[in-house]
C-alpha cells in the first residue's frame, strides 16, 4: 500500500506541475527548431510527504508546417436551402412532423434509399480543402543517466 501512496503523490505532483505549466509557460517564446538542455530539481510536498526529483534532458522544438483538411458545408445553411424550397406553413408542417418523429423514436423519419443516396453524394461535392499551419511540438526527452 505505500508504494500506491507514494504513487499516486507523485502523480498528483505532475499534474498540479503541468497546470502551472499550462499556465506560466508562453509557447511564443519558443523559435521553431530550438534545442536547449534543461536540468531542474523538484522539492515539492504532497500529503505532507516530501518528493525530491532531479531532471536532467533537452528541449526540443519541432517546426511549423502546413496542414491540409477538408471541410463540409455549413449544413444548417444547406438544410434551409431546401427549406425555403416550400412555403412557411408547409415547411412548419414538415417541421413539426420530424420533430414529433424524432421526439417518440429517437431517430430521424424513414426516407428513400435512393434520395438518401442523392444527398449523401451531394454533401460529398459540398466539401472543400483548408489549409491551416500547425505549429511544431515541444518535447523533453530525458538523458540517461549514466
Amino acid at each position: 500500500m505505500p508504494a500506491i501512496a507514494s504513487a499516486i503523490r507523485r502523480a498528483a505532483l505532475f499534474a498540479a506541475v503541468e497546470q502551472v505549466g499550462k499556465k506560466c509557460g508562453c509557447r511564443d517564446l519558443l523559435s521553431d527548431g530550438l534545442s536547449i538542455p534543461v536540468q531542474f530539481d523538484l522539492v515539492a510536498r504532497v500529503r505532507r510527504a516530501s518528493i525530491e526529483e532531479h531532471f536532467d534532458g533537452v528541449l526540443t522544438v519541432g517546426h511549423s508546417y502546413k496542414k491540409a483538411s477538408s471541410a463540409a458545408c455549413d449544413q444548417d445553411h444547406l438544410l434551409a436551402c431546401f427549406a425555403d424550397l416550400v412555403g412557411a406553413s408547409r415547411r412548419a408542417g414538415h417541421f413539426e412532423l420530424i420533430k414529433q418523429y424524432f421526439a417518440q423514436k429517437k431517430a430521424l423519419p424513414p426516407v428513400h434509399p435512393d434520395v438518401l443516396a442523392e444527398c449523401s453524394a451531394l454533401l460529398s461535392e459540398l466539401r472543400f480543402r483548408r489549409k491551416s499551419e500547425t505549429r511544431g511540438s515541444v518535447s523533453y526527452e530525458l538523458r540517461d543517466d549514466e
